[in-house]
């Protein structure tokens, strides 16, 4: 199937690569980014993996990736856009992976918990498909903030607040780590230290690259003394009145741009249908009339 004519279609919440271009997409890159440095030489499974670019780039790195999504239309195009040796796409849901059990060394699931309320069938999926001392990269927004940014995601179904996230994770494995994430226009600040040191990761869809430190930076800043220092953490620094992240302001007025475009598409639909009634049915009472004579 060609590419070109092989269109995944967007459902207001799947990150479609060749319709998006905004702050979302820096998100989605930088976990995939994270996560290809732990992958290096695995095999992975990738829940929900949509329209196969992460698993691709994860791919890229991995010993095999296994992309699995409940759309059957998002496996077949996955399978058509992305050819790797080591990549496949398959039909499955959270909750019952087409996978054999502790074939898998690390499982990666952006986005995925807040779509369905079947977290622990999940959960009891991902401890059965992963081998001994396999590592689960998960994301889900944290309930709290995403419902003042948009408290009617029709796609969201049971969202989890940090505290209800932790529980689950202690609930079924033994160590783990949280990591928080958000978009920022910010001032940032890196150390030269590598232990220390902002890794900065940049790419696109295609490919992505990380870089200890700034690739590019503007200003050099030094602190110094004949005195021993304390150690210096990389730090970031916005508006205290910073607005909320761009991209999710841009989809909220294109989801009012659509349901007003519906909306008015239906009322021209509506008064159409209702002319075509009235010329089909005038003729008709026409020659009822006209039949009997009245």
């Amino acid at each position: 199937m060609n590419n070109s004519e092989n269109k995944l279609s967007w459902t207001g919440e799947r990150l479609v690569t060749e319709l998006i271009n905004h702050e979302a997409s820096l998100d989605h890159l930088h976990r995939y980014a994270r996560a290809r440095e732990l992958a290096v030489g695995l095999d992975v499974l990738d829940i929900a993996s949509g329209e196969g670019y992460g698993s691709n780039l994860l791919a890229q790195v991995a010993r095999s990736v296994v992309g699995v999504d409940i759309a059957q239309e998002a496996v077949d195009f996955s399978n058509s856009k992305y050819k790797r040796s080591n990549l496949t796409f398959r039909q499955g849901s959270a909750s019952a992976m087409p996978l054999p059990d502790a074939s898998i060394d690390v499982i990666v699931s952006f986005e995925t918990l807040e779509h369905h309320h079947l977290h622990d069938e999940m959960f009891l999926e991902i401890k059965r498909v992963l081998r001994p001392k396999g590592l689960l990269i998960m994301s889900s927004p944290e309930k709290s903030t995403y419902q003042e940014l948009d408290p009617d995601n029709p796609f969201h179904v049971k969202e989890l607040n940090l505290v209800e996230f932790r529980t689950l994770i202690e609930k079924y494995f033994g160590h783990y780590k949280m990591l928080y994430q958000r978009y920022l226009e910010a001032s940032v600040l890196t150390v030269e230290d590598e232990v220390g040191a902002l890794v900065e990761y940049t790419g696109d869809f295609d490919s992505v690259e990380s870089n200890v430190g700034l690739k590019k930076w503007y200003y050099n800043i030094c602190i110094a003394s004949d005195a021993e220092l304390q150690p210096v953490a990389p730090s970031v620094f916005r508006r205290k009145d910073a607005p909320a992240s761009p991209w999710a302001i841009a989809w909220q007025n294109e989801q009012k741009r659509e349901l007003k475009l519906q909306e008015q598409i239906q009322s021209i639909y509506d008064s159409h249908t209702y002319r075509i009634g009235r010329l089909v049915t005038a003729p008709l009472r026409f020659l009822k009339k006209d039949s009997s004579g009245k």
